[in-house]
């Protein structure tokens, strides 16, 4: 592959919504005691929320200082399940910060990472700045691509969505109906609203309406338009001073990211277009709300009209395998699987660097996305001297990973896992496992469990209820009713100690 913008990188990347390249913010003298420890190296707090199954994260850079600075990574959910409200989560978030935060991350389109972020807004929080993926730039033709691509995902989707609530709620049928509106929570389809036709709710766009919503609180929250970030920027902020942010995806590849097809292409609807399925409401198709139909109208005669083929109509009523008018109905789990699959990697993926530790955050990137961060390559200054940082020498460093998409088997490569090799290597699941399993979800995916735990030795933890009793035996995590949160550099064994004492302290 070839290297991602050496020469931008250097003075910090991104593009600024007002189409001019962004430059890092100048250079801060860099206190050799800040943060309170004694050999200067940077501090950083890491709190992962527990609102059920989505992330909230909020980086605190020189904790418990003067000049400690906030960074929140997302905040959503999908299901509460034993999880705390989400009004409770941004509460305490406004209290913590202040209702000032130094940046705001918006990994990437899906209401497990959004959903918060219209009440933050209400609640009066802001940001000094806001930092997406290039995907969501709208000057940029490979980013309108995408987007097109998926407003043709989500069409389709809300299409095949509607034939199927117009099915019997039986069988086989009634199983695949709550799959896909378990699925399509991801894409706006909210928890309360469940007892909603998933039809209605997604008729007119309603679902990407409501997705670029939640997307525009998030970035309304800063000051200024947001940054649009790509593989090989690097960002050095002036409120975290020895702190390097590194941008490793998604990757500007259309492959990479999934593959293509052109904006209204049959291509789109991938399982349809290979069953010859018309959707309802595609360019020649039957009118939306219409009955999904397997082949060419030409070749089908309607049942009520049957009766003149002697006996075919009998036939199909007295033995009901042989019908076929509901079977491509299967095509709306698939196009919602696209729909979720074509999102994920498009998530903005950051290595935070502080002193010797490197935080990896990738949202919920996906395999294509994962294979190409190892030859990512960044130009840094260190002491007027110029250093390339490669992709693969984070990933050896990295000490802490939030771990993708809820430890789902499909966002996390095993390549990448087995190349992190930092000094007390900690995992952070934002997991309820009980939303989970009520949805026949495998998450956590049980080998890649069983691979974090090795890997971290024991050092993994997921955002439910067992957290408190995991976090027991880990030094330098503690569990609140809102939060599981870690300091980094770990702090001294009697320090770490008390800190990694459960408390249940109520939140007023």
């Amino acid at each position: 592959m070839r290297a991602n913008r050496k020469a931008t990188a250097a003075k910090g990347g991104g593009r600024r919504a007002d189409g001019g390249r962004a430059v890092r913010n100048e250079a801060v003298e860099r206190p050799a005691h800040r943060g309170g420890r004694e050999d200067g190296a940077p501090r950083v707090r890491v709190r992962m929320y527990r609102p059920g199954l989505g992330d909230c994260f909020l980086l605190t850079f020189q904790p418990d200082t003067a000049d400690e600075a906030h960074v929140l990574v997302d905040i959503g959910t999908v299901g509460r399940g034993d999880g705390v409200p989400m009004k409770e989560v941004v509460r305490d978030l406004a209290e913590v910060t202040g209702g000032r935060l130094a940046a705001v991350v918006a990994t990437h389109e899906h209401a497990d990472h959004l959903s918060g972020f219209p009440a933050l807004a209400d609640a009066g929080v802001t940001a000094g700045e806001a930092w997406v993926a290039w995907t969501e730039d709208p000057t940029d033709p490979l980013a309108r691509a995408l987007q097109r691509y998926r407003g043709d995902l989500f069409t389709a989707a809300a299409q095949a969505a509607s034939a199927l609530d117009a099915a019997p709620r039986d069988g086989l049928l009634g199983v695949l109906q709550a799959g896909v509106r378990d699925l399509m929570a991801f894409n706006g389809f909210l928890p309360d609203e469940r007892g909603a036709s998933l039809g209605a709710a997604a008729k007119g766009g309603g679902l990407k309406k409501t997705i670029d919503a939640m997307m525009r609180s998030a970035l309304g929250l800063a000051r200024r338009g947001p940054r649009y970030l790509s593989p090989g920027d690097v960002l050095e902020p002036a409120w975290a001073p020895g702190v390097r942010v590194y941008v490793l995806g998604p990757p500007r590849d259309e492959a990479a990211i999934r593959q293509l097809g052109s904006h209204g292409s049959p291509d789109l609807y991938e399982l349809a277009a290979v069953l010859g399925v018309e959707l309802p409401g595609a360019p020649g198709g039957p009118a939306a709300g219409g009955p999904v139909q397997p082949f060419d109208a030409a070749l089908g005669v309607p049942l009520e009209r049957a009766g003149a083929l002697g006996g075919v109509a009998a036939a199909y009523e007295a033995e009901p395998w042989r019908r076929i008018d509901e079977a491509t109905l299967g095509a709306a789990a698939e196009l919602a699987l696209q729909l979720d699959n074509a999102t994920n990697n498009t998530s903005l993926v950051l290595a935070i660097e502080a002193g010797d530790e490197v935080l990896l955050f990738p949202g919920d990137a996906q395999l294509g996305s994962w294979l190409s961060w190892p030859e990512v390559t960044f130009a840094v200054d260190e002491h007027g001297r110029r250093r390339t940082v490669t992709g693969e020498d984070l990933l050896r460093r990295v000490t802490f990973y939030k771990v993708g998409h809820h430890a789902s088997h499909n966002a996390t490569s095993r390549p990448g896992l087995e190349l992190m090799s930092g000094r007390n290597l900690t995992a952070f699941i934002p997991l309820d496992e009980g939303v989970a399993r009520r949805r026949e979800w495998p998450m956590p995916a049980r080998t890649l469990f069983a691979a974090l735990r090795e890997k971290t030795r024991g050092r993994v933890l997921k955002s439910d209820k067992d957290a408190e009793q995991a976090a027991l035996a880990l030094a330098g995590v503690s569990v609140e009713r809102l939060h599981v949160e870690t300091t980094l550099p770990l702090e001294a064994p009697a320090a770490a100690r008390e800190r990694a004492t459960p408390r249940a302290r109520a939140h007023a």
